[in-house]
């Protein structure tokens, strides 16, 4: 198994999920639309994410002909690239919503907020990781089955 082949076949669905933390977390810093940054990331963890994932299973069963474990590896490591890339990021954003509260309301509650958002993206990073890599692996071994079985009709019952 080379991974730099799985990588190369999970890059775009990667990068979606990527762009989808980065704009969901640039909508939470605006405080007029802060829930819909929420809501965004909501719909991206529950639904899309595991869409894309199996995405990234089933490019990897076409392109580099993978098996069924070759695809759920591919999902896992998309899994575990996006979640890692992902707690850096909520890091960063919670680090300038802290700077932003500062600038609004005073040193005491940027200390705070920058506190709460440490702690979460620590809490965020424990459960964070292994929930991406197993969901990756489960749904990049569905999206690798659905690409080996695609066009194969159930046998004709007699």
């Amino acid at each position: 198994m080379d991974f730099m082949k799985m990588l190369k076949a999970a890059t775009l669905p990667i990068g979606i999920m990527i762009a989808m933390v980065i704009a969901a977390d640039v909508l939470t810093l605006i405080p007029v639309i802060g829930l819909v940054g929420v809501g965004l990331s909501g719909l991206a963890f529950f639904v899309l994410n595991p869409i894309l994932l199996g995405w990234s299973g089933f490019k990897a069963a076409k392109e580099m002909g993978a098996d069924l474990t070759g695809s759920a590896i591919t999902g896992a490591l998309a899994g575990l690239v996006v979640s890692i890339v992902s707690t850096i990021i909520g890091l960063v954003f919670s680090l300038i919503g802290g700077a932003v509260v500062g600038a609004s309301s005073g040193a005491a509650g940027a200390g705070i907020v920058a506190g709460i958002g440490l702690i979460g993206t620590i809490i965020g990073a424990v459960v964070l990781i292994p929930v991406f890599v197993v969901g990756g692996a489960v749904c990049g071994a569905i999206g690798g089955y659905a690409a080996t079985n695609m066009g194969k009709s159930a046998p004709a019952k007699k």
